[in-house]
């Protein structure tokens, strides 16, 4: 039952002052008196009410018996009232100060009006009025009355009036479910104690406001504390009236729940600076425009790439910032943007595209232009996202090299000349000649001195050989140390003349003094009926034809060099290597070999370090101990030595037994570690003969000793390291010493 009149006023006071036992003065005729008493505990708060009295026309007017309703409350009777009108009547029952409200009864189905009084502490009556004739006379009927109290407590938004100083002065019933606070404890409070502290100054200045002008104030935003300590966001539309005379004025106010909106609104706006802050982050460039092509939007990459600062490219036609142009036609670019527009879809940039900057820099580039699209589908905006692709595309450029061009001599790769083939085997370039030809001693040259003297070896065979091509030749390099070499309209004496030219200037170049050497083959094609395989099959058999009968008397030549070149870095190396050799040949004679053993023996001590070659200067020369390191480097030349013989047939068996000369008798020896028999009889010779010439003789990494000490060593290594019976006839029959 709604309070339309407040409390205390001026006619509840003069009615309570003229009760003439159950009838009013004045045209409100008292319909029925109920007499209630409140208990309270002993800090005053009532916790007990109950009806101790009714009169004789309440019980006519509802029907409702005295027996019946002793012991129930004023809410039994009446359900439209709530739990608010309890502490109204019990501050009545306390202080004496009458109340009066008017509103509609449900189960009486009666506009009434509401007289209650006291005159003894702890008890109170009310005095009940039907008052509907005259609400329909008013033309307040309750039926209306009725519907707008429905539609105010069955409203979904909050409804409320608060005075002036903000103070609650009615709420509805909405408060409970979206708020979580019940109407008691929310009437007669402060507005400001519900809300968000931040949001109190922006209350009150409204509040101020409308005061002053009396206009409505709509849309107001503020936050309000629910009653589980969380904030709610809420949307007020607030009005201003002026109540009765005397009255202080009534704010009304409906508010609505937008605490959703509100946090789809925050998620939208999070999302949409996550997306700037991504699209001005990026590394690629990123423009913006509206659909006249008007920049909204520039970030730091694109200022780095077109050389405009964002003030003052932001606002202007991305024409006159973004300048390109397709190096492939010449052709301007603008952006594609009028593509976007046309296609209303991605359009990208040509791989050709070169941006030119303010400042009028070239720059390759490559990306995107793609529509922006509104709620509406419609194309609001385009966005441009561009790279660098400098370093892409010198990449790719070299990819395409590598691909076709063989890295090391930068010549023409396999790959190549086998489309080259394909595509010059054609009947106007008849005759057509192809050379192959061969490095001789590459491997001899890797081995000896290192990859990289190998890798120069091939470098200045191409020089030679790219200075004395023709321009429409094509030379490729097909394998380790093959090239080819595709003569279009080139006769077979032609060919003869330029491979001639090729020879020549091969021979006259060096590496360590090793003079280069090349085999050569070739076969021409004079009708296009052959097949070109088989000139190919032709010139590579002429080739090997060639390198049969030359490349022997090379590498024989290259040893000799490498010899030459071992003695030159390292005297004590020479010393040691004839020495060897001289006590090989006395050894061969000891044992009773033939002249043929014995040769063999005596060139086998004076090439058996002949691996020391690819030994470090320093290191052959190096007076003090050797550390580990060096140690490793010493210990690999016989393996090297291997590798360098064994290229030469003639060096074959020799090669084995460098191999094996540091090989031990009892197996603690390297590189394989043999033992006993297991190792070549030359080697164990040799490996006898070699340690007594390191001991007496001259050598860098360590003092020499005298003969009879170097006898004594070799005698207690016997059955160790050395093979006794080599040993016993090496003392005994080449030094002439006693075996005891």
């Amino acid at each position: 039952m709604g309070n339309e009149s407040g409390t205390c006023n001026k006619k509840a006071k003069a009615v309570y002052e003229n009760i003439d036992s159950s009838t009013f003065t004045s045209s409100y005729v008292p319909q029925g008196l109920v007499c209630h008493e409140i208990i309270f505990d002993d800090r005053g708060n009532p916790i007990n009410y109950k009806i101790i009295s009714v009169n004789k026309d309440f019980e006519d007017k509802t029907g409702l018996k005295k027996e019946d309703l002793l012991e129930k409350t004023i809410l039994d009777i009446v359900p439209g009232m709530n739990r608010q009108w309890i502490e109204v009547f019990a501050k009545v029952a306390m202080t004496g100060e009458p109340y009066h409200c008017q509103g509609y009864c449900e189960n009486l189905d009666k506009y009434i009006s509401i007289f209650a009084y006291s005159s003894i502490k702890g008890q109170f009556n009310i005095l009940f009025t039907d008052i509907s004739d005259k609400k329909i006379n008013d033309g307040q009927c309750p039926e209306s009355e009725d519907k707008y109290h429905l539609l105010v407590e069955n409203c979904h938004d909050i409804i409320y009036t608060f005075d002036r100083n903000m103070i609650i002065r009615y709420i509805s019933s909405a408060v409970e479910c979206l708020l979580g606070y019940s109407v008691s404890m929310v009437t007669d409070m402060p507005v400001h104690s519900f809300l968000h502290p931040d949001d109190i100054k922006s209350a009150w200045e409204a509040v101020d406001e409308m005061t002053v002008s009396g206009k409505v104030k709509r849309n107001i935003e503020m936050r309000v504390k629910h009653s589980d300590g969380t904030w709610r966001w809420y949307s007020a539309n607030i009005s201003f009236t002026d109540c009765e005379a005397g009255n202080r004025p009534i704010f009304q106010g409906v508010a609505r729940d937008i605490t959703e909106r509100k946090n789809a609104e925050r998620a939208i706006f999070i999302e949409k600076e996550k997306f700037k802050a991504t699209l001005l982050s990026v590394g690629d460039g990123v423009i913006a425009t509206d659909t006249n092509g008007d920049i909204l939007i520039m970030n730091e990459s694109a200022e780095s790439l077109t050389g405009w600062c964002k003030e003052d490219a932001v606002g202007s036609f991305i024409g006159r910032i973004i300048k390109m142009i397709n190096i492939g036609t010449g052709d301007n670019n603008d952006c594609c943007l009028q593509k976007v527009l046309e296609s209303s879809s991605l359009v990208n940039f040509s791989s050709d595209c070169v941006l030119i900057s303010k400042a009028g820099k070239k720059l390759a580039i490559e990306g995107n232009a793609s529509p922006i699209w509104d709620q509406e589908g419609n194309i609001s905006g385009v966005v441009i996202v561009m790279r660098d692709s400098t370093e892409k595309k010198k990449k790719q450029a070299e990819i395409e090299y590598l691909s076709f061009y063989d890295q090391l001599t930068g010549v023409y790769n396999r790959r190549f000349f086998e489309e080259e083939l394909k595509r010059r085997n054609v009947e106007v370039n008849l005759p057509l000649s192809i050379a192959i030809l061969d490095v001789n001693g590459l491997k001899l040259a890797n081995d000896a001195f290192g990859h990289s003297q190998g890798d120069k070896i091939l470098k200045d065979v191409t020089k030679a050989i790219i200075a004395e091509s023709r321009t429409d030749d094509i030379v490729a390099r097909i394998g380790g140390d093959e090239f080819v070499i595709l003569l279009p309209k080139t006769s077979h004496n032609q060919t003869q003349i330029i491979i001639d030219r090729m020879r020549k200037a091969i021979v006259k170049e060096k590496v360590n003094d090793i003079n280069l050497s090349v085999s050569f083959g070739w076969a021409t094609k004079t009708e296009i009926s052959q097949e070109l395989q088989k000139i190919l099959l032709e010139a590579e058999d002429n080739m090997y034809a060639c390198k049969l009968s030359e490349s022997p008397g090379i590498k024989h030549k290259t040893i000799k060099v490498l010899m030459k070149t071992l003695y030159e870095r390292s005297r004590s190396e020479e010393y040691h290597s004839r020495c060897v050799s001289q006590l090989c040949e006395k050894m061969g004679i000891a044992m009773g070999l033939t002249q043929a053993s014995t040769n063999e023996l005596k060139l086998l001590g004076l090439m058996h370090d002949i691996g020391k070659i690819a030994v470090s200067e320093d290191i052959l020369n190096k007076p003090e101990q050797l550390n580990h390191p060096e140690w490793l480097q010493i210990r690999r030349h016989s393996e090297t030595g291997y590798r360098i013989l064994s290229s030469v047939n003639e060096f074959s068996l020799i090669a084995e037994y460098v191999l094996a000369h540091h090989e031990r008798w009892d197996g603690r020896g390297y590189p394989k570690r043999l033992s006993g028999n297991n190792i070549p009889v030359q080697a164990r010779i040799l490996s006898v003969i070699d340690a007594y010439a390191a001991m007496t003789g001259i050598c860098t990494y360590q003092k020499a000793i005298n003969k009879d000490a170097a006898v004594e060593e070799i005698k207690n290594k016997a059955g160790t390291q050395f093979d006794p019976d080599i040993a016993r006839i090496f003392v005994e029959g080449v030094l002439n010493g006693i075996w005891e």
